[in-house]
C-alpha cells in the first residue's frame, strides 16, 4: 500500500512540473510575440504626404474642387500611375495627406490671376504631413517671371513676391517650415525649370538643407505633351526620388 501510495506521489509531482512548465513556456511565447510587436512598430511609422504643384503633379478627383487639373492624359489614366502615388503606395506605404496642387500655377502669385493658383497661397493648405513633395517653377519659367532675390533674411510678410520667383519660393519654405516644422520637405526640379530657375530652386534648397531632385536634361522622363511626363516618365521620377531621398524619409520612420 506505502508504494503504490509513494507511486501516486510521484506521478502527481511529475504532473505538476509539466503544468509549471506548458504554463512558463506560454508565458514565455507570449513576452516574445509582445517583443516581436514592438520590434515591427519601431521603423515602420505610416507616413502622410503632401504634394504641392502644378498641372505634372495634378489628377481629377484627387485635387480639392475647383482646382483645374491635367491629368488624367494619355497612359496616366490612374491617379496610381502618377509620380506621386507611386512614392505613396509603392514606395513608401504613406498616405495621402492632401494634394493641393494647381494646374497652370505658379510659384509666384500675380495680379489678375486667381490667387488660388499660386504656390504661395496654397502651401499651408496640409492637414498633418510628415513629407511635403514641393514640385514648382514650371508655369514661372514660361511665363517668364522676374527672378527676384535670394533674400533669405526678410520675414514672409516683407518679401516681396509678387511676379517674383525667388522671393516666392522662398515664402512657401518659410510658410511651410513654420505651419509644419516637422515635415521633410522634398523639392522637384522639372526638367522644363531650366537655367537661372532651376539654379535658383537648387540654391533655396541648399539653404535651408533640404533634400532636392533635379531632373534637368533626364533622358529618362520621358513625356506624353510638354512638360508632362506619361506613365513612364512618372514611374522614373518615383524611382529617382525614392533613391534620392532613402535617408531622409527613413529618418523620419523612427
Amino acid at each position: 500500500m506505502k508504494k503504490i501510495l509513494l507511486l501516486f506521489l510521484v506521478i502527481f509531482s511529475l504532473m505538476s512540473c509539466e503544468k509549471d512548465n506548458v504554463q512558463g513556456a506560454s508565458e514565455q511565447d507570449s513576452t516574445v510575440v509582445e517583443l516581436l510587436k514592438s520590434s515591427q512598430q519601431v521603423g515602420t511609422k505610416k507616413l502622410r504626404v503632401g504634394v504641392i504643384g502644378d498641372s505634372i503633379s495634378t489628377f481629377n478627383g484627387e485635387i480639392p474642387d475647383g482646382h483645374a487639373y491635367y491629368y488624367p492624359k494619355g497612359d496616366v489614366d490612374s491617379w496610381t500611375k502618377t509620380y506621386w502615388a507611386l512614392l505613396i503606395n509603392e514606395y513608401w506605404s504613406a498616405e495621402l495627406d492632401l494634394n493641393c496642387s494647381y494646374s497652370g500655377g505658379c510659384v509666384a502669385p500675380r495680379n489678375g490671376i486667381n490667387s488660388t493658383s499660386d504656390f504661395v497661397t496654397r502651401c499651408e493648405s496640409f492637414i498633418d504631413p510628415d513629407i511635403i513633395l514641393l514640385h514648382g517653377g514650371t508655369n514661372d519659367r514660361i511665363q517668364k517671371l522676374e527672378l527676384g532675390a535670394f533674400d533669405f533674411v526678410s520675414s514672409v510678410e516683407n518679401l516681396n513676391m509678387l511676379s517674383r520667383f525667388r522671393d516666392s519660393y522662398i515664402a512657401v519654405v518659410k510658410k511651410m517650415q513654420a505651419k509644419y516644422p516637422d515635415a521633410l520637405i522634398i523639392c522637384i526640379i522639372g526638367d522644363y525649370v531650366v537655367n537661372e530657375y532651376g539654379d535658383s530652386v537648387k540654391a533655396i534648397a541648399e539653404f535651408y538643407d533640404l533634400p532636392y531632385i533635379d531632373f534637368r536634361g533626364d533622358a529618362g522622363l520621358t513625356k506624353c505633351s510638354g512638360s508632362h511626363p506619361d506613365a513612364a516618365g512618372m514611374a522614373h521620377m518615383a524611382a529617382r526620388i525614392y533613391e534620392e531621398t532613402k535617408t531622409e524619409v527613413e529618418e523620419l520612420r523612427k
